[in-house]
């Protein structure tokens, strides 16, 4: 059974994407058929789609070559140690696994220490399993409530690691997003305070913290992974769309600052896709599981600053961005609205 995201997006492609620009391929082919000199108009014609497809030509080649034939860096080359916050669930959870394969050992950081040993022993089973021989540790930390004790015993932590092997990666996966679409002032205070917390303040904090031991051994990395609805307008989400607008615009910056420096910075910015926040029961093709964005985001460090990682998401992002006829705010408002409807009546429902 189709989901209500895949019905909106169909809808809204239809409306705004498929049907006004097949009208205007069809009244621009009935303007050069029937208007002017056709001999003129046509030249002018071949003229133009020759530079057009010729553009597209060499984008298609671009994209070939960076999508199947650049060589992915070897992830263990940054240092023995890979960090990842929000570790014990979701898109978190999936980059731990992945490194973990990949061979780096772990540092898993999350408010949850139940859960932190609970993914631990998963992650221990797994390296097992895999033959990898790394180590995997946990540090407990509320990005929502961190406190000046908590960063001291998070940089000694930290330091620890950078002697043993060298702390090599980062990975800001922690997130918070209000749980029901709403306008700003109908939403929590201390929730939206929450979400300035988590998505700004603790991804700042944890830079200014790894990025001084990265600068010693000349080498490092650092994922952050956004969001696609900081890409447009997202209202219904203002204030989650608005820090992770805020940490891509950080990471695209940190990606040239310390680009001399050898470390790789890199921003994600994924639409949806399997997790806490979007609780689908089945993966589609809008609607991805965390793994597969987290195997196409490695292969971009080094590379590229930000990126749609899925290329379903990239997709949709250029429909979003580029080809709609819709104003793409009042398009998401809408979505919206309809959205904070469904889940109001399922709470009732359930109540």
């Amino acid at each position: 059974m189709v989901n209500v995201k895949t019905k909106n997006l169909t809808k809204f492609a239809l409306a705004y994407v498929i049907i006004p620009w097949g009208c205007l391929i069809v009244l621009s082919r009935s303007i050069i058929v029937h208007v002017g000199n056709k001999s003129d108009i046509y030249i002018a014609a071949t003229y133009i789609g020759s530079f057009v497809s010729c553009y597209y030509i060499l984008f298609s080649l671009t994209k070939f070559y960076c999508k199947f034939l650049r060589v992915a860096k070897d992830v263990t080359t940054y240092g023995k140690w890979a960090i990842v916050t929000g570790a014990t669930s979701g898109i978190g959870n999936s980059y731990c696994e992945e490194l973990l394969k990949k061979g780096m050992s772990v540092l898993l950081i999350s408010r949850n220490e139940e859960k932190l040993k609970q993914t631990q022993r998963q992650l221990e089973i797994l390296g097992k399993e895999k033959g990898k021989v790394v180590d995997i540790e946990y540090f407990v930390c509320d990005f929502d409530n961190i406190s000046s004790d908590d960063v001291t015993n998070l940089k000694s932590k930290l330091s620890q690691l950078g002697e043993d092997g060298g702390l090599g990666m980062l990975v800001y996966c922690a997130g918070i997003v209000n749980d029901l679409p709403a306008i700003l002032h109908e939403c929590d205070s201390d929730i939206v305070q929450s979400i300035m917390n988590v998505n700004m303040n603790g991804y700042v904090a944890m830079c200014q913290i790894v990025l001084p031991l990265m600068m010693m051994r000349q080498k490092g990395a650092i994922i952050n992974v956004s969001s696609g609805s900081c890409t447009h307008p997202s209202p219904m989400l203002s204030t989650y769309s608005a820090t992770k607008s805020f940490a891509l615009q950080m990471t695209r910056s940190l990606h040239y600052e310390y680009k001399e420096y050898g470390i790789d910075c890199l921003a994600i910015y994924p639409y949806y896709f399997r997790s806490n926040m979007y609780r689908a029961k089945e993966a589609t093709v809008i609607i991805p599981d965390p793994d597969v964005i987290v195997k196409a985001s490695l292969p971009l460090l080094g590379y590229e600053s930000e990126a749609y990682p899925y290329w379903g998401h990239c997709l949709l992002g250029c429909i979003i961005d580029k080809l709609s006829f819709a104003p793409t705010g009042e398009s998401i408002l809408k979505m919206g609205k309809r959205n904070r409807k469904r889940m109001v009546q399922k709470k009732a429902k359930i109540q």
